[in-house]
């Protein structure tokens, strides 16, 4: 999935972009993807996979870091890992996935 991140294509929902962009106004969809792509190539990553979203291949959700900031990223795999959709790439609204 992070290669993927890398070189597209990758979607993302309208919402997904502008909480991140909330958090860090000076970045790129290139700087968040490169983070999440980052994040789940890491040892240690935090996620789980989501078994209910029927327009997805896979669906991950877990946390990971940006600029020292601790933020809750879901993507979605189209197809037959065609391509990723970043549903989520946010502050977390819990503390637990």
């Amino acid at each position: 999935m992070a290669s993927l991140l890398r070189r597209g294509p990758v979607a993302s929902t309208k919402g997904a972009w502008e909480h991140f962009q909330d958090l860090f106004p000076d970045c790129w969809n290139s700087d968040r993807n490169e983070a999440i792509a980052a994040a789940l190539e890491a040892d240690g990553i935090t996620g789980r996979k989501i078994l209910d979203m029927p327009d997805f291949a896979e669906t991950w959700e877990f946390f990971f870091f940006f600029r020292g900031r601790k933020l809750y990223g879901k993507v979605g795999v189209v197809g037959h890992f065609e391509s990723v959709f970043i549903l989520s790439a946010h502050k977390p609204l819990r503390e637990f996935l």
